[in-house]
């Protein structure tokens, strides 16, 4: 118990002196069986954003609006040390159910042919070179499509800091359900965006 006491207000001294945590400090204290390696400590800091993302997926000029500050906040995250950022679901566009419904009297079932697939598409390219050019990974909501007759999903891409698409999250539903009295979104006609910073410490064999 007396060893145990000792060695824990070394790893404190140790801490004390040169600012860093318990666990890092401990890492320089613990022996490492031949053929391992130490847990790597040194923190990755993550950036969490959120922007007024546009509901008229008809209106192109808004979805390259939403790119452009998703891509103006990426290298605010990154010149602040992030080396990943993650966005709302939606980010590009998050479609407004009345606008998209096919009948303009209350929230049927959605037009898909409504979206517009191109801008997004462009868009989704602009962020992965972006993400490839500052190392940064990203996370980003789009809608993603699939062949008719399937709906298309409310998805998350993760695009790595190579700028390639390496996973997808998928919100398999999308406007099943109807509702005659959903109101219809209420969006600031000022575009606003913010983005907080966090670092953690990540553990790595």
């Amino acid at each position: 118990m007396t060893a145990n006491k000792d060695f824990k207000r070394r790893v404190r001294a140790r801490a004390l002196k040169t600012g860093e945590s318990y666990t890092a400090a401990l890492r320089h204290f613990q022996t490492v069986p031949s053929g391992d390696s130490m847990p790597n400590t040194d923190p990755i800091r993550i950036a969490a954003a959120q922007l007024d993302t546009p509901g008229d997926p008809r209106a192109a000029a808004a979805l390259h609006r939403a790119g452009r500050d998703i891509r103006q906040l990426m290298s605010q995250a990154h010149e602040q040390g992030a080396r990943l950022i993650h966005f709302c679901e939606g980010a590009i566009c998050a479609p407004n159910k009345r606008i998209m419904s096919s009948n303009p009297s209350t929230v049927a079932e959605a037009d898909w042919t409504r979206f517009g697939w191109e801008a997004q598409q462009a868009e989704l390219r602009s962020i992965a070179e972006h993400a490839a050019a500052l190392k940064l990974w990203t996370v980003v909501g789009a809608v993603h499509r699939l062949t008719a007759p399937h709906r298309p999903h409310n998805s998350l891409y993760v695009i790595g800091n190579h700028g390639r698409v390496v996973t997808r999250y998928d919100e398999r539903m999308l406007f099943r359900r109807t509702s005659a009295n959903l109101p219809a979104a209420s969006r600031s006609s000022t575009p606003s965006a913010t983005i907080r910073m966090r670092s953690l410490h990540r553990r790595t064999r």
